[in-house]
């Protein structure tokens, strides 16, 4: 009988495996199962180690899009046609340029004395400023040059220069504006007047009077109104104490006292004429000798 006892791990025999346990593995030998070796985990990578392949990743997706992005552009560059250079046809096929807006004609030196001494000459007010009234001119000149009718040259010239120093224009003193302006430096057309006008004569006050009576006074106001030689006041008017002062030829008092009548009596209406009729205005007439011969409301 042995004295191994029955249970307990057996003893190993030289060159003898065990009766049961793992099998001892011999070089150059698979183990007894015959399955392969379970494969180690691959070892973690630390921290420093992952952000540098991200890094390397997000260069290399980029470089992919800025490729593609190339890619693209230069697609589009190439399915771009051509620019078409004009022919000299199509170059002479061009729409006309719109027409010049023509300059207002400005008067010469010359011109503008000329113009001024007519306005005078029509009405006082109308030159009272020169350059408004040049200026005012330049824009009727235009309105020929541009092709109004006549009744629109007349009209807008009749807004221009009323107001102000002058309260009213008679049609035909608006006649008398246009017919200025084209003979001094506009011409008929608007294409442009004599280059040296010669100025006219400046009409006086007491001419413009002796011609209003004339004209539309009776044949013995036309009398009596040749006697007058100076005319003070009258022009500007405030309606609260506007005096005109009418001297005349006359040497007599008493005897002439008449004709005196008669004259302020066409002032008055000659005031009227012109647009200036005040509410409290009075009008004297005198002798050559400064003697009071009359006197009138206007």
């Amino acid at each position: 009988m042995s004295n191994t006892p029955a249970w307990g791990p057996q003893q190993q025999v030289p060159g003898q495996q065990p009766a049961w346990g793992p099998q001892q593995q011999v070089p150059g030998q698979q183990h007894g199962w015959g399955a392969q070796p379970p494969v180690p985990p691959a070892p973690k990578k630390s921290g420093k180690g992952k952000w540098i392949a991200g890094g390397i990743a997000g260069f290399v997706i980029l470089g992919a899009i800025a490729s593609n992005s190339s890619d693209d552009t230069s697609s589009a560059k190439s399915d771009k046609p051509a620019a078409v250079k004009p022919t000299p046809k199509a170059a002479a096929s061009k729409s006309p340029e719109a027409p010049s807006v023509p300059t207002v004609p400005k008067p010469n030196a010359a011109q503008a004395k000329a113009l001024i001494a007519t306005l005078y000459n029509i009405e006082p007010g109308l030159a009272g400023k020169e350059d408004r009234a040049v200026s005012r001119s330049r824009n009727v000149c235009l309105d020929i040059l541009n092709g109004q009718s006549n009744d629109k040259v007349a009209s807008n010239a009749e807004d221009r220069f009323e107001g102000g120093t002058v309260p009213s224009l008679s049609k035909k003193q608006v006649a008398q504006i246009v017919s200025a302006i084209k003979a001094t430096f506009c011409g008929p057309t608007g294409k442009g007047g004599p280059k040296n006008p010669v100025a006219p004569k400046r009409i006086t006050t007491v001419d413009r009077f002796r011609d209003y009576v004339a004209e539309y006074g009776s044949a013995n106001e036309a009398a009596a109104a040749k006697h007058v030689t100076k005319i003070q006041g009258g022009d500007d008017i405030n309606n609260v104490l506007d005096t005109a002062d009418v001297y005349t030829d006359f040497s007599g008092a008493f005897s002439n006292m008449p004709k005196a009548k008669l004259i302020a009596s066409a002032f008055a209406d000659w005031q009227e004429s012109r647009g200036k009729s005040s509410k409290n205005g009075l009008v004297t007439v005198y002798s050559s000798g400064g003697d009071v011969l009359g006197n009138n409301k206007f």
